[in-house]
């Protein structure tokens, strides 16, 4: 699944996603201008299912070419996952590739 699929199912997985409580959305901007994203962070900080899992990382983003810059790593500051809700591995084409 790739390009113009791939991105519309990952639209209805987001959206879904967003909708639901306890979802937290960590946003990098430019302070100056708010509307600059530089990236984002979405996560649930406490699992349902199984128990004693700390958290999930749903998503971490940082544009192209701002990465290698720290970004990601920040917006993780204080955010405590064990385990992701969808790896790369997952996908039988990669996304990064697809756009």
């Amino acid at each position: 699944m790739c390009g113009k699929a791939y991105e519309a199912v990952q639209d209805r997985k987001i959206n879904r996603l967003l909708l639901r409580s306890g979802v937290i959305t960590i946003v990098a901007c430019d302070r100056e201008d708010p509307d600059l994203l530089f990236g984002f962070a979405c996560f649930e900080p406490e699992a349902r299912e199984p128990v004693g899992h700390r958290g999930i990382l749903h998503y971490v983003f940082v544009r192209p070419e701002l990465r290698g810059r720290g970004i990601a790593t920040r917006l993780l500051l204080g955010v405590e996952f064990n385990r992701t809700s969808h790896p790369w591995k997952d996908y039988p084409c990669d996304p990064r590739r697809a756009w």
